[in-house]
């Protein structure tokens, strides 16, 4: 872990519920779908990180998608970006797909309850939308999907609560991300770029109550269940 000594100052926050929270409907300022994570409107339309590298739309209790990104063997993980953007990556950390809504600051994106995945604005002005509305209405089952978010915070470091931690092969802190969402134990994760804890990057995992201090080094983030 990176220890308070050669980090900047503590930010007042300790446990996870104290950090973020998230609508199950919407995605805001760089929260992220990974891998099999969902957001849903009343459970019955659905967005959904698949791990084929497509974000889909579907209504419960239907077999196939009714809207995608198309990016199946392509993309990674889907992000609300902070200058407004939305937008799917690949695990080069590269946009493979977006709706180019950047500069829009603290725009978000929302599944509605009517089918269509629109972002607004920080004036709650519509700027992209699916443009499926009124889509078929599945069953009211929640079950079997990843209710999840993964927000990210560039510039801070949660220390303390590490249950494992691992060198990586790309100085990516979407892979240190990636991992954590995949592992249900795992509640934050903190990113270190090589050159800081020895040659190679490393990621830190965290099960346990943490505590945040600035470090415009590092990256972390929590999974929100």
């Amino acid at each position: 872990m990176i220890t308070k000594s050669i980090i900047g100052s503590v930010l007042a926050l300790g446990t996870i519920a104290q950090v973020a929270s998230a609508s199950p409907s919407q995605l805001t300022n760089e929260q992220w779908l990974m891998p099999s994570q969902t957001i849903a409107s009343s459970c019955y339309y659905r967005a959904t990180m698949q791990t084929d590298g497509n974000f889909v739309l579907s209504s419960n209790g239907t077999s196939s998608p009714y809207w995608s990104t198309g990016t199946a063997g392509s993309g990674g993980y889907a992000r609300m970006e902070s200058n407004g953007n939305f937008s799917v990556f690949n695990w080069a950390d590269g946009a493979v797909w977006s709706a180019w809504t950047q500069g829009n600051n603290n725009a978000r994106v929302t599944m509605q309850v009517d089918g269509n995945l629109v972002v607004y604005n920080a004036g709650n002005a519509p700027v992209w939308s699916s443009n499926t509305s009124g889509e078929s209405i599945g069953s009211n089952s929640c079950s079997g999907s990843n209710f999840a978010v993964t927000q990210v915070y560039f510039g801070w470091n949660a220390s303390g609560g590490d249950y494992t931690h691992f060198a990586m092969a790309q100085p990516r802190a979407s892979w240190c991300a990636y991992y954590c969402s995949q592992e249900s134990r795992c509640k934050a994760f903190t990113y270190v770029p090589p050159g800081i804890q020895g040659s190679q990057p490393v990621c830190w995992l965290k099960d346990r109550a943490y505590t945040w201090y600035s470090d415009n080094r590092l990256t972390s983030g929590i999974i929100v269940r």
